[in-house]
């Protein structure tokens, strides 16, 4: 494998190993799918991949989605089979948004950080997003 993921692993295999371990047989039941819900951002790579019950509603999944990439469900969104509209302004404002954030010595950076932190932007925290699912889910 390339791109440093030779340690990788699949954190739903090593659950129900462990389980296994602990009853001598597998404990969860349910029938789930493994879905990647991917952001197209141009340069930017913004995806994530979680199991969901075969039997959620499509609620069920906006709430799921809502929670994974820290959102407040209060932007207007569109969803397609492969991509989700922008609310930064398409692929090339996320860059440079992302741009003026990353540089604190950017002229625009005070006025984005602003911005960034109403819309309660925040830098990828998986244990908070982990967290934030099992509180609701």
């Amino acid at each position: 494998m390339c791109g440093g993921f030779e340690q990788y692993q699949r954190t739903d295999k090593m659950l129900i190993q462990a389980t296994k371990k602990l009853r001598d047989e597998n404990i969860i039941k349910t029938r789930a799918a493994i879905l990647k819900v991917d952001l197209d951002l141009g340069e930017y790579e913004a995806w994530r991949k979680v199991i969901v019950p075969l039997n959620y509603n499509f609620h069920q999944l906006h709430k799921i989605i809502q929670k994974l990439y820290n959102w407040q469900d209060y932007h207007l969104h569109e969803f397609f089979v492969y991509s989700e509209e922008k609310d930064v302004g398409g692929v090339g404002s996320f860059a440079d948004f992302m741009h003026t954030i990353s540089n604190p010595d950017d002229e625009d950076y005070k006025i984005m950080k602003e911005w960034a932190e109403s819309q309660r932007f925040s830098v990828y925290d998986s244990e908070k997003i982990i967290n934030d699912l099992k509180l609701h889910f």
